[in-house]
């Protein structure tokens, strides 16, 4: 009952069967013991962010970005977080930085456009969703915020073949075909 390790064995066990409350019970407990555990503080950002408890998370989150500034889990907690509390800065800071850690993750790209598009700058927003659809060419979503963001910039060629692009792929998304509509409306 004092080994950490044994302790840390379990409450990934109980994590695995969905036993969530005593898994973070038993994280608390290798925490008290080593509170410089990193995966314990990423496992126990992992339990709190889908119940949507944003104290817990914060609290871990932080924790663990402390202990390891680099760490994905936290930033990616901390940005999900500067979204729903609507700090679209801090979204952008946490996923310009996650978008260095992991350049290859479409995701990361995709929400460092979004947090761009929020705080309105869409040339940055722009060079986000461009590499998002680098990496995942057939993103009706990243078209169309695309597409947004160049319209934002008076390029309305560059918006049209934008959703052009977008219905192509999916002929019935409404978003999109009322933006091409008011595109060709600028156009005349």
């Amino acid at each position: 009952p004092n080994d950490e390790r044994v302790l840390f064995g379990k409450a990934v066990a109980l994590q695995q069967t969905g036993q969530l409350a005593q898994a973070v019970d038993y994280y608390r407990k290798v925490l008290a013991r080593s509170p410089r555990c990193e995966e314990a503080l990423a496992n126990l950002v992992s339990i709190f962010l889908p119940n949507r408890d944003h104290k817990a998370v914060r609290r871990y989150a932080k924790m663990l970005a402390e202990l390891q500034p680099e760490s994905p889990v936290a930033m990616e907690a901390l940005a999900a977080l500067a979204f729903e509390d609507g700090d679209y800065p801090a979204a952008a800071r946490y996923g310009h930085r996650l978008s260095e850690l992991a350049p290859e993750r479409f995701e990361n790209w995709f929400n460092l456009g979004v947090a761009h598009h929020k705080t309105g700058d869409y040339e940055k927003a722009a060079h986000a969703y461009t590499e998002a659809l680098a990496l995942k060419a057939d993103s009706v979503p990243a078209y169309l915020n695309l597409g947004a963001v160049r319209q934002e910039l008076n390029s309305l060629v560059a918006a049209r073949n934008c959703y052009e692009k977008a219905l192509e792929m999916d002929p019935c998304q409404t978003g999109v075909l009322w933006n091409l509509a008011l595109v060709l409306e600028q156009q005349g």
